[in-house]
């Protein structure tokens, strides 16, 4: 476990912490407290009530949503110093999204009313939840504009084009499952795999148990229909 000053040094790289004194980091890291969590353990729950707010000290996590029939899509993978579950500490309404640890992790936990306090006394702490919430909302439009304006076929190549840095990098298949290709698109994994199936009997990628390897990206950019969702874009204007 940190100590005190450790902990405070991590926590000053947050920009709504940044400015503030060792002594007043100590005082709000004693406000709340903190939690050693194992990989695979769900930290917050969606839709239950307010958990509170997180920053992830050390290891990663993964947010999740599921939808009416059960799917689990993955919005979004944190690593560390960030903060998660801020929306919910901003209406003290129930957690918008579960979130689970992909590694062994150490978080700093502040309940609701702890929270409310803290942005009173330090108003740089709640101004510093809006960069927060407009990067958590890009994302989210991001991710709504492929699911209404691309095929799963066109996400997923989307995706692999994103993951390989437009093919400088192989895709490491034991990060990136099958099924977890599939939870970040909001599709079932047998649609990821014949995808990848497609991608391969076209040449534009290699794979093997270990990797996906990006052999074309200008035609795997096509298949990702970017140019399609411009024109549609343009028609909707």
């Amino acid at each position: 476990m940190l100590n005190l000053a450790a902990l405070a040094e991590r926590m000053s790289r947050l920009k709504y912490f940044k400015g503030l004194s060792v002594g007043d980091l100590t005082l709000i890291i004693r406000s709340g407290y903190i939690r050693s969590i194992p990989e695979g353990t769900v930290i917050v729950t969606e839709d239950a009530p307010c958990a509170g707010m997180f920053v992830l000290l050390s290891g990663m996590v993964y947010l999740y949503r599921t939808s009416p029939d059960g799917q689990a899509v993955l919005i979004d993978e944190l690593t560390s110093v960030t903060m998660f579950n801020e929306v919910a500490i901003l209406d003290g309404g129930p957690n918008p999204m579960t979130v689970i640890a992909a590694r062994d992790c150490m978080v700093w936990q502040a309940d609701y009313t702890v929270l409310l306090a803290l942005a009173e006394r330090y108003p740089q702490v709640a101004l510093g939840f809006l960069p927060v919430l407009a990067e958590r909302t890009r994302v989210l439009i991001s991710m709504v504009t492929d699911i209404c304006f691309r095929s799963v076929r066109a996400r997923t190549a989307k995706l692999i084009l994103d993951l390989s840095e437009w093919g400088e990098q192989p895709v490491s298949r034991q990060d990136h499952s099958i099924q977890k290709l599939a939870a970040q698109i909001s599709t079932a994994p047998e649609a990821v795999s014949r995808a990848l199936s497609f991608f391969r009997e076209q040449g534009c990628i290699d794979t093997s148990r270990a990797t996906i390897v990006v052999n074309r990206p200008d035609q795997l950019a096509a298949l990702a229909e970017i140019e399609c969702l411009s024109e549609a874009h343009r028609s909707l204007s």
